[in-house]
């Protein structure tokens, strides 16, 4: 895909000479020039002056003050800048308020092949506070090509993440941006109230963005240039319904929304039937289904599934089923037994299980919910001897297994790896709520070297006792904390309560 096409192109209209203008430009600079002005001096012997007469000439003809108005130009440029002192607080306040009027040496410095104007920062910030826009990515790097150096008083709360591209030598402010990431993929898990949108593309490079940061919002604010049908964007995105739209210079900010995310499922694994009543949004599942008797939930054996490795593998047999089968926009693991609380304790009260619109709430500022950071008195290895019940050799024989199962699929992971397992602190349970599709990154991770260590290891399980044969189960539970280690994520960590 290309994150960014062709230049843009500004259309000009020149205050002076047409030639004079040409021969001041850096070598090659785009532009087009839509016509030639003058406010003051002769035409066919006659004086004019724009104060005195409302009349400029335009291509050597005299015409009414008002015509300036219907001419399609991005930026008036004037030759001379004292011609400029003269006539551009005139224009910009009692005949074309809001166009860019400007130098010829601010343009050949700052314009260039790029559309950057005050007057489209000072409206795409009116249309951000209007919309309510609290996080915004950056995606083109917009105000890095600018020259803006902080955001306007009444956005404190508004954070702007930014991708550099390949700006690698560009001075990007930190006054602007809270996060600055190298590419796309950095923040693919991120999402954001708004995606902005302001490369030269052409229609289907403009296509083929919005569809690479679909899943990361609910809204994209795109400068549309001259001859992108916003119609037509609509039509084939039907998905997308029209918002605001700003008229500007050089184009127009178009916000392209989306029906947020409102289907949530909160699936309650259990192996056993239970008697808590579930709020509204919450299923039970019943995991490792395969193997025993149905107790009349929703089982982890239909569909694509894993179920007859539960006595290995606990819980990720159910979220396994999760990954694979569920429709819903966002999704959520919890426990029979345990349950994320609206209240800071961790004793069980039904009436404090989260509301699934609460977590939707909360899914607007955050990328996932968790549970309270755990810690204990050992590091996490030394964890996983006490959970196989002192059997040190079986323990650290399955810890080896995965680490090398982690150099062989996943290597970028082994180093926070090997952080986690010596850390005394963890995320417990796999509990977690999140859009389906961060859900589905972190199954896709873990599950691409889970499933070849438990094909290597369960074989040599079978004369161990139930508790040593979850020894795999246990170390897996760590490995959300080596995932979240190295993605950028925004946690909202919320308590868990346990139900005795």
């Amino acid at each position: 895909m290309k994150m960014f096409s062709k230049g843009y192109v500004p259309n000009v209209l020149v205050a002076g000479n047409v030639n004079e203008f040409r021969a001041q430009l850096e070598r090659n600079q785009p532009v087009n020039v839509v016509g030639s002005v003058a406010f003051v001096g002769k035409v066919g012997g006659q004086p004019f002056d724009v104060f005195k007469d409302q009349k400029f000439v335009l291509n050597g003809q005299l015409v009414e003050l008002n015509t300036i108005k219907t001419l399609n130009f991005d930026h008036l440029v004037f030759n001379d800048h004292m011609d400029y002192l003269r006539h551009a607080q005139f224009l910009a306040v009692k005949v074309i308020p809001g166009a860019s009027i400007i130098t010829l040496d601010f343009f050949s410095r700052n314009v260039g092949d790029r559309f950057y104007s005050r007057i489209n920062d000072d409206r795409l910030f009116r249309l951000l506070y209007q919309q309510k826009i609290r996080s915004l990515l950056d995606a083109d790097a917009y105000f890095a090509d600018g020259q803006r150096y902080t955001k306007t008083s009444h956005f404190d709360q508004l954070s702007i993440d930014c991708i550099r591209g390949d700006r690698q030598n560009y001075a990007i402010n930190d006054n602007i941006y809270a996060r600055i990431y190298d590419s796309p993929l950095d923040c693919r898990l991120r999402h954001y109230d708004a995606i902005l949108l302001t490369a030269e593309r052409e229609v289907d490079d403009l296509y083929a963005a919005i569809d690479y940061f679909y899943d990361r919002t609910d809204s994209f604010i795109v400068f549309a240039r001259r001859g992108i049908n916003v119609k037509q964007i609509l039509n084939d995105h039907h998905e997308l319904q029209p918002g605001n739209a700003v008229r500007s210079v050089g184009g127009n900010w178009i916000e392209l929304k989306k029906n947020p995310a409102s289907s949530i499922a909160v699936y309650v694994v259990a192996h056993k039937t239970h008697a808590v009543a579930l709020p509204e949004g919450y299923v039970t599942i019943h995991a490792g289904r395969a193997l025993g008797t149905d107790l009349g939930y929703l089982g982890d054996d239909s569909g694509d599934n894993i179920s007859t490795l539960n006595p290995y593998l606990n819980e990720l047999t159910a979220m396994y089923w999760i990954w694979k089968n569920a429709t819903q926009d966002v999704v959520g693991l919890s426990h029979y037994r345990r349950f994320f609380s609206t209240a800071n304790s961790n004793k069980f009260n039904v009436e404090n299980i989260l509301p699934v619109a609460q977590a939707l709430e909360l899914l607007k500022q955050f990328d996932m919910i968790v549970g309270n950071e755990a810690f204990s008195s050992n590091s996490q290895s030394g964890l996983m001897v006490f959970d196989a019940e002192y059997d040190a050799k079986l323990a650290y024989r399955a810890i080896n297994l995965i680490k090398k199962m982690l150099e062989r699929y996943q290597p970028d992971y082994v180093d926070s790896f090997e952080q986690i397992m010596h850390n005394q602190g963890f995320f417990c349970c796999n509990m977690m709520i999140a859009r389906k599709h961060v859900f589905d990154a972190y199954c896709q991770w873990l599950f691409s070297f889970l499933l070849p260590a438990a094909d290597e290891f369960i074989p040599l399980l079978a004369d161990v006792t139930v508790r040593r044969k979850r020894i795999l189960g246990f170390i897996a539970e760590r490995m959300f904390g080596v995932w979240l280690l190295k993605n950028h994520l925004r946690l909202r960590e919320l308590t868990i309560m346990v139900a005795q």
